[in-house]
């Protein structure tokens, strides 16, 4: 019988509980505040929105909520009121005004409440966070922060862009468990970020522009000025090219040996950390910052090689013709014989006019390698990621990544070869075609000697953990058995190996210091494009 009673006291206790989380009180009547109101409203919730007048507010909110039927589901109290009625309370107001509105009474009132903390900064690298002040001032509440990424667009309309990711922080679990429910009530995808101690950088990437596009956006701005100058140099400077010519003639040329170039840097990458960690004979060593940030940037650079090898596409189809390329068609004898006491004109047809072997061998290859970095890049989206496995992904990414930069590089020794053999040194040395192609045939070649069985057997070894025994450790009788505890140590800190950063044709399976080694064992060996 008591067994009973308390089993009977525990079900009404959980039940009281879930009516309570479905009232969802909200603390503001801005736009953030009315566009998840109505949102909460049509997930079937019952939301009071509170304000410190709320007569003067009442028509405001009124017209906010476009849709009628959700007006009598949206009440508007006082804040008193709304915090008596909902234990989850959506905190919709500037971070400026937290001091005057939440006094001692209304702190007192919040005690033991869920506060979600929505709001961001307008300035970077502000100590404290937003919800960390939040929660100084209500001490006795459970401050969330969450659907700070989130904006009034998308909370409104499906169709708007902007990221549908709600990230959730707070140090009390069952308080995230609660958001967490809310957020994929709401049609949102939700992760947890851990403690409250996460809100400032959650807070901080909402103010940032693209920071993982820095470092490629560098790298590809030294490249393109690097051979922008070049061919200004050689072309007009030097050479006979009229300016005329510059925007599109030499410009489809920059694009082309950026591309090239931009696509071998991005496995590059890859390949200088395997020699690395052949050098260090461990995997344990973390990568010299400028080849983390290089490992990091692979698929950004990958995408940019990707858009400017389209331009360089676009623009030699609008040149295809013998008046610009000269050299790609084979050259028509033509002979006229003009009769005795000829008085009238004389048609001759020259619209025929073939283009040689070589060259139709660099269009094809050329055409192959647009049409893999294409299929790179697309595998590269999140949404396409989700979907393949990892031996899917390693393969496009790794063997169809190399099988496009081998065609990259072909199209131009297909194009190019005959006249650099017929030039000869050093008058090659000034030509942008053979100087474009001597970065990516060093990354092909460096690429088969990783394949090579010797060299490839020795990195995997070094990745599944074996270390390269010094002549110091080797002498130390105790190093063999203190080995095996010292790599599952190191284990948990290791930087960087594996799974080549998704990005546009990236070298020999490495990672980033910034991934985790719990990877380690399943990506080895794989490159990515985008």
């Amino acid at each position: 019988m008591i067994l009973f009673l308390f089993l009977k006291q525990e079900v009404g206790a959980t039940k009281a509980n879930e009516v309570n989380v479905r009232k969802v009180g909200i603390l503001g009547t801005g736009n953030f505040a009315s566009a998840i109101a109505q949102r909460l409203a049509l997930a079937g919730y019952d939301v009071t929105v509170a304000s410190r007048r709320p007569e003067d507010r009442k028509l405001t909110l009124r017209s906010d909520v476009c849709l009628s039927s959700l007006q009598s589901a949206i009440h508007l109290t006082s804040v008193s009121e709304c915090l008596e009625r909902c234990h989850v309370v959506i905190v919709a107001l500037h971070h400026e005004h937290f001091t005057s509105f939440f006094t001692p009474e209304v702190a007192q009132k919040a005690a033991g409440k869920i506060l979600v903390d929505v709001s961001n900064r307008s300035t970077r690298g502000v100590q404290p966070s937003n919800a960390k002040l939040l929660s100084s001032l209500v001490p006795g509440a459970h401050v969330v922060k969450a659907f700070n990424t989130l904006s009034a667009y998308v909370l409104e309309s499906e169709t708007a862009g902007g990221s549908r990711m709600v990230c959730v922080a707070g140090d009390d679990a069952e308080a995230r468990v609660v958001v967490c429910s809310l957020a994929r009530d709401l049609g949102f995808e939700c992760q947890e970020s851990g403690g409250l101690e996460s809100a400032w950088q959650l807070e901080e990437s909402v103010l940032t522009v693209f920071p993982e596009w820095r470092v490629a956006a560098v790298i590809a701005g030294i490249v393109l000025a690097f051979w922008a100058l070049f061919a200004i140099t050689r072309e007009h400077l030097v050479g006979t090219t009229s300016w005329s010519q510059f925007p599109v003639k030499t410009m489809n040329k920059v694009f082309g040996a950026c591309a090239l170039t931009e696509l071998a840097l991005t496995y590059l990458a890859g390949t200088c950390a395997a020699f690395l960690q052949i050098y260090n004979g461990t995997k344990h060593k973390r990568f010299p910052r400028w080849l983390d940030a290089w490992l990091k940037a692979r698929k950004q650079l990958g995408l940019l090689a990707f858009g400017q090898a389209v331009v360089h596409a676009i623009l030699s189809a609008l040149l295809l013709s013998p008046t610009y390329v000269k050299s790609w068609y084979a050259p028509d004898a033509l002979r006229v014989i003009v009769p005795v006491n000829q008085t009238g004109d004389i048609v001759v047809d020259l619209s025929k006019a073939w283009m040689t072997w070589n060259s139709e061998l660099s269009l094809l290859v050329g055409v192959l390698a647009i049409v893999l970095m294409g299929m790179l890049a697309v595998t590269s989206l999140p949404s396409v990621t989700r979907i393949m496995n990892w031996a899917e992904w390693r393969f496009v990414q790794s063997g169809l990544g190399y099988v496009m930069l081998t065609l990259a590089t072909s199209h131009l020794y297909a194009m190019s070869l005959h006249k650099w053999v017929r030039a000869g040194l050093p008058i090659i040395l000034f030509r942008l075609s053979f100087m474009s192609i001597v970065l990516p045939t060093t990354v092909i070649a460096l690429r088969i000697i990783t394949l090579l069985p010797c060299v490839d057997n020795y990195i995997q070894r070094i990745r599944r953990g074996w270390e390269r025994k010094t002549l110091s450790s080797s002498s130390d009788p105790a190093h063999g058995a203190e080995n095996g505890s010292t790599s599952s140590k190191q284990a948990a800190r290791t930087s960087a190996e594996v799974k080549s950063g998704a990005s546009l044709g990236t070298g020999p399976t490495v990672v980033s210091n910034s991934e985790t080694e719990a990877r380690n064992s399943q990506t080895v060996g794989a490159e990515t494009l985008v």
